[in-house]
């Protein structure tokens, strides 16, 4: 789906951080484009990258942008809107999308730490 499919996405890009921290910001979004466009790309239970765009071209290297498919669902806003905790099939079923996403990463080479 695209934006004038009514499609939303989900756009990340290293400009507002500073000095030495941008650099540092963009070698990681570089990073995460090739890992989502090469080993994860079309892994089930993972946000997929749709885009890229160049922001800004630079004096050293051009200014990237990764343009992410959205989900509609925030788990986190989720639990803290919510009057009451979790089921344990609600859990159950959380942990497996989890543990499956995590699972595809693993069998690509890709280990999260953070």
């Amino acid at each position: 789906m695209n934006a004038s499919e009514g499609g939303q996405f989900i756009i990340k890009s290293p400009l507002r951080a500073k000095g030495s921290e941008q650099r540092k910001a963009m070698r990681q979004l570089d990073t995460e484009m090739t890992i989502f466009k090469g080993p994860l790309k079309n892994t089930e239970g993972i946000r997929q990258l749709v885009d890229q765009i160049v922001l800004t071209v630079g004096v050293d290297e051009p200014t990237r942008a990764s343009v992410f498919e959205h989900l509609d669902f925030d788990l986190h806003r989720y639990y803290l809107t919510q009057k009451h905790q979790f089921s344990s099939l609600q859990i159950k079923s959380i942990a497996r999308q989890i543990l499956k996403a995590l699972s595809n990463a693993h069998k690509q080479g890709i280990v999260h730490t953070g």
